[in-house]
């Protein structure tokens, strides 16, 4: 099928495993093209985002899932519809276990697909050892499988970083590839009112993931040392032993008196918003074996989003825009440089939040839209 932008009136996105912000995004990029959005949601995924779904325009509709109707069955049920009305679908996420869903089911029209795990879309290979668990090695091994098998049958995909942009071309991938934030840029309202730097931490407490045991103990020495303006909010929510480890460490932490703020379970989406809206800076504790080839990291969402300065591994590679207003740390024992460094010079704080409201302006829905409209316009070539 050839696309025509200039002909195409619906595009519909699908999300069933857990990205609702991205949804966001891009039904709001989309919009601007003049084409009507249909938002195919599970029942799951529109209560938890429902906030950011308020207030949307009249050319997007959302079709949600039924009570107890299970992914697989909702997209059944949903795929001979899509082909009918639309000419472009879109996967707004393929990972987990859904990846078996979008293997089994094929439209038969033109699809798109975001790759957010781009190291499991492309060089990745089969394992027996060096994964943690049966369940792991199964998942990882199915995905090499499955997912190549899928990624012959799309017209293009979305990625979020340069990083993994060049992983595609690299692994000579011929389609079409159309690299987008996974937020954009909202700005805030926050004024500061005291000398306190409140730091935030996002994304799952998963030891495959993330080192928070390493963390917490930075801001433990720190708070030791009785520098208890640096607050820490984790946002995030414990899960499995692991989670339920750093749940316990930081329950310690709050009643030896230190300025930390915790959850021991699903953050609201307005709360959300609330904790990273008061934000000085992100940082991302995040291991290179996991988002080491091009992967997106929340703290870049939010940073992105809210115009926040973020504190990453040296390793890590953000966007040029973002680079200019990071910080960049070699190892744990670097943070804690870092952090004083900042306590010591409120000037620098202020410049890096200044700064990063001004590149960070460059993910406006204006340009994104612009950009998204010669992808479309693209896709018949």
């Amino acid at each position: 099928m050839i696309l025509n932008l200039s002909k195409m009136k619906r595009i519909a996105i699908i999300e069933i495993y857990s990205h609702h912000v991205f949804v966001k995004t891009l039904s709001s990029v989309l919009q601007r093209s003049g084409c009507h959005i249909d938002i195919y949601l599970s029942n799951k995924i529109y209560k938890e985002g429902e906030p950011l779904f308020q207030n949307n325009p009249t050319n997007v509709t959302f079709h949600i899932s039924n009570t107890n109707e299970s992914d697989f069955m909702f997209l059944r049920r949903i795929k001979p519809k899509i082909e009918l009305e639309n000419e472009l679908v879109i996967l707004n996420s393929v990972q987990g276990y859904r990846i078996l869903f979008f293997f089994l089911i094929k439209f038969k029209i033109p699809t798109i697909a975001g790759a957010g795990r781009i190291s499991e879309f492309f060089g990745s290979r089969y394992k027996v050892f060096g994964l943690k668990g049966i369940r792991r090695i199964l998942h990882h091994n199915f995905t090499v499988f499955l997912l190549p098998k899928i990624i012959k049958r799309l017209k293009g995909i979305i990625v979020h970083t340069q990083q993994a942009n060049d992983l595609a071309l690299d692994n000579n991938y011929q389609e079409h590839i159309h690299k987008m934030p996974f937020s954009l840029y909202e700005g805030r309202s926050y004024i500061k009112k005291d000398n306190n730097i409140n730091f935030l931490v996002t994304g799952s407490i998963s030891d495959t993931s993330r080192d928070f045991d390493s963390l917490l103990n930075i801001f433990e020495n720190i708070w030791q040392k009785g520098l208890l303006k640096n607050k820490l909010v984790v946002l995030s929510n414990p899960k499995g032993d692991y989670g339920n480890k750093i749940l316990t460490k930081m329950e310690n932490l709050s009643n030896l008196g230190y300025p930390i703020k915790y959850f021991s379970g699903w953050i609201p989406e307005e709360e959300y918003t609330l904790n990273s809206e008061t934000a000085d800076f992100i940082i991302a504790p995040v291991l290179e074996a996991y988002y080491g080839k091009g992967e997106l990291t929340s703290v870049t969402v939010e940073s992105i989003k809210k115009g926040i300065p973020a504190i990453y591994p040296i390793w890590y590679k953000p966007e040029p825009q973002l680079e200019s207003c990071s910080i960049y740390y070699n190892s744990f024992d670097d943070i804690i440089n870092i952090i004083e460094n900042l306590s010591n010079n409120p000037k620098s704080v202020e410049q890096y939040q200044k700064l990063a409201q001004e590149n960070l302006s460059y993910y406006s829905l204006e340009n994104e839209s612009k950009k998204m409209n010669n992808f479309l316009n693209n896709l018949n070539h």
